[in-house]
């Protein structure tokens, strides 16, 4: 590799329930979902090849309605990636729950972890929402 000719070979995820993302595509993406996870990714090493492979066994297995995978490029979207902090940090995992990150996973992460937290990101969001909204309402009926 130490010739200037060659190049690495180009990261890529092509797979079956995972939702290809660039900097465009990623808001929808996590604001649609009531939880997803994004693969952030850049280089084809082992780190990615071991990531890749959590994400396809996770996605196989993930039969929800908005509870979604993802993987974004960070060669493609380097500025955004840099952004988010996850450039390099690359690749990794975020979980997000209605559209903020509430978790960071490396690579390695176990595939049955990473779909147990998405099951809870998906319902613990909508739990906090509902009592936060239930407390506002019942404190303000009092202040009259």
């Amino acid at each position: 590799m130490g010739d200037y000719g060659e190049s690495e070979p180009e990261a890529s995820v092509d797979i079956p329930g995972v939702e290809q993302l660039d900097e465009n595509a990623y808001v929808r993406f996590i604001q649609d979902n009531n939880a997803s996870v994004i693969l952030f990714y850049k280089d084809a090493d082992d780190k990615f090849e071991q990531a890749k492979q959590s994400l396809t066994e996770a996605a196989q297995k993930n039969n929800k309605r908005n509870q979604a995978y993802g993987a974004l490029n960070c060669k493609e979207n380097i500025c955004f990636c840099y952004d988010k902090k996850v450039f390099d940090e690359a690749p990794l995992f975020h979980l997000y729950s209605h559209g903020k990150m509430v978790h960071s996973f490396e690579y390695d992460v176990d595939t049955n972890h990473m779909k147990n937290a998405l099951e809870k990101a998906a319902q613990g969001t909508k739990r906090k929402g509902f009592f936060k909204s239930m407390c506002s309402c019942v404190s303000s009926q009092g202040e009259d």
